[in-house]
């Protein structure tokens, strides 16, 4: 069984949340110019699939996987983010 940490990345990736910079197509979260998506992040925060609590638990683990893309740090900081205060 998939982790929940990769269940919510492949989720989001499936939402169009990370993006190619130059294509601007639909990208993997540690592709090369992958930017994020913040008006498709909310979209995905708002249907409520994952609660805060399983949102949570995946923070610590995308922070320690910063050294491998930087969006996966700018993940963590997002969602800790929108956990905290609702806003993006």
């Amino acid at each position: 069984m998939k982790s929940l940490r990769y269940e919510i990345e492949d989720h989001l990736q499936a939402n169009n949340v990370f993006i190619n910079a130059m294509t601007g197509r639909s990208a993997h979260i540690a592709s090369y110019m992958t930017i994020l998506d913040y008006d498709n992040l909310l979209t995905v925060f708002k249907q409520n699939k994952y609660t805060i609590q399983q949102l949570e638990v995946c923070i610590p683990e995308w922070m320690n996987d910063g050294y491998l893309s930087p969006i996966y740090k700018l993940l963590s900081m997002v969602v800790d983010r929108y956990i905290k205060t609702g806003e993006i």
